[in-house]
């Protein structure tokens, strides 16, 4: 959100300077909304969205923690 703050910042400076023809530079703004766990808490990205590398290599062998991040980048 903090980038949005400052183009505001920075598209009034430039609406003083005659530079943009419009007082705002956002005319709608959508939030996004927070993901609550079951309890209804705000979940930690560390803690709720990984999963132990130890139980996906014994599962599945230790070359599928290579593999996925290899298909993530393709």
């Amino acid at each position: 959100m903090l980038h949005l703050l400052y183009a505001r910042f920075l598209h009034k400076v430039l609406f003083d300077h005659g530079r943009v023809s419009t007082d705002e530079p956002f005319y709608k703004l959508v939030n996004q909304g927070l993901i609550l766990g079951e309890d209804g808490q705000k979940m930690p990205k560390p803690v709720a969205t990984s999963s132990n590398p130890d139980d996906v290599v014994r599962d599945y062998g230790c070359d599928s923690p290579p593999f996925t991040r290899c298909s993530w980048a393709a």
